[in-house]
């Protein structure tokens, strides 16, 4: 395992100046069609759906940068700003109980902001996210007309430019609690990780571990 990094809660206050300063002239909810390549200086993220949102997560790992870092937030609630909830995430206990280090008692925004560039420049190469469906639970569940479940596979590869090839760097399945914030805004409240069963825990390559892992333990693994 690589060196572990203690991720610390955040004041509000620098939370909400670092998207404040990074939501400077990008209006986040407009519905558009988005600028997606990496380093561009703008990009205008919908999230109207669940499956929006989804995509901007996607999109904001992809990019690299601190907009994509930005689009990737605002798609997760935020109590802060007047959401009136918050994003929470959970873990596989197979991989909570394996951990050795230290284990916040809520991994919320604070944690997330915090763990999100450290997981992006991991890997000097480009990423790619891709959301694939959940053979264990196929259906999505609408539980009212404010409130779904996804459920996913997920997958994101490190694209080596030396190489040619690509490394599955994170790799298992989540269900994902979504809000209706306002009439033209979801947001992301619940993040439940769980391990791909024919990856394991303790997988064959080391590098292919769960997004529950990769919070943890910060960067390394």
């Amino acid at each position: 395992m690589g060196a572990v990094i203690r991720l610390r809660p955040l004041r509000a206050g620098l939370v909400l100046g670092l998207l404040g300063a990074l939501l400077a002239g990008c209006d986040l909810f407009k519905p558009a069609t988005p600028e997606t390549g990496g380093g561009g200086a703008s990009l205008i993220a919908n999230y109207s759906t669940p499956d929006s949102c989804l995509r901007y997560i996607e999109v904001g790992i992809e990019r690299k940068d601190a907009v994509g870092q930005t689009a990737y937030l605002g798609a997760l609630a935020d109590s802060g700003k007047g959401d009136g909830v918050g994003f929470h995430a959970f873990f596989d206990p197979v991989v909570w109980n394996a951990y050795t280090g230290f284990k916040p008692a809520d991994w919320n925004l604070d944690y997330e902001t915090q763990f999100l560039p450290l997981f992006i420049q991991k890997y000097a190469d480009p990423y790619q996210v891709t959301w694939l469906p959940d053979v264990y639970h196929p259906h999505d569940d609408e539980i009212d007309a404010d409130h779904m479940i996804l459920h996913r596979r997920y997958e994101v590869r490190a694209l080596r430019q030396v190489t040619g090839d690509t490394l599955l760097i994170a790799v298992g399945y989540a269900d994902l609690y979504f809000t209706r914030i306002t009439t033209s805004r979801w947001a992301m409240v619940r993040w439940e990780d769980r391990v791909d069963p024919n990856v394991g825990a303790e997988p064959a390559n080391p590098v292919q571990r769960c997004f529950g892992y990769r919070r943890l333990n910060g960067s390394g693994g």
